[in-house]
């Protein structure tokens, strides 16, 4: 086979500024993560992550990808989650179907393989609102969620979006500044 020699391949990889996109959550990719490909523990909690593929739908980054990971060992997981589910109206379903447990948190901890499979079969096509910040290694680290409807009312009303003015960058390990 007879190969065209280059050096760089562009593959057409976007990386959406900072501001609020409409992103609608895929069909396929629905998985539990790991850092470590020989850790099939699910118990080890703070090396998995749930994945929740979505890409943007519109403007110059029409197709990027921008998805929220939530590790299964984070603090902040349950209520990510949860803003998630309440952002696309499945909130009802969700309570109904998981009714059982006591708190968001106690699901992420007992059960997520159920709940990764109530996400992979009910988030596809789903639209929301999610805020891209980039932090220092112009990494994306999506800072807030909202539906269609809060993002309408609440922050154009508000004046809070501004996609063209910069938000100030995470540091490495997380922290805000600004």
């Amino acid at each position: 086979m007879k190969t065209d020699k280059r050096e760089l391949a562009d593959w057409g990889f976007k990386t959406p500024d900072n501001g609020w996109y409409l992103v609608e959550y895929d069909a396929d990719g629905y998985r539990i993560n790991t850092k470590d490909k020989d850790d099939n523990d699910i118990e080890n909690k703070d090396n998995h992550a749930i994945k929740m593929p979505s890409k943007i739908k519109e403007g110059k980054f029409a197709n990027s990808i921008l998805s929220k990971d939530c590790g299964l060992g984070w603090d902040n997981t349950p209520e990510d989650i949860a803003g998630i589910i309440y952002a696309t109206g499945l909130g009802e379903k969700f309570d109904e179907k998981f009714a059982d447990f006591d708190s968001h948190e106690e699901l992420v901890k007992k059960s997520p393989k159920k709940l990764l499979a109530f996400l992979a079969s009910n988030l596809p096509g789903k639209q929301v609102y999610m805020k891209n910040v980039l932090n220092k290694k112009g990494y994306t680290n999506v800072q807030a969620i909202l539906s269609k409807a809060d993002f309408q009312e609440d922050v154009v009303e508000a004046g809070l979006l501004d996609k063209d003015k910069p938000k100030a960058a995470a540091d490495d390990d997380g922290d805000w500044e600004g």
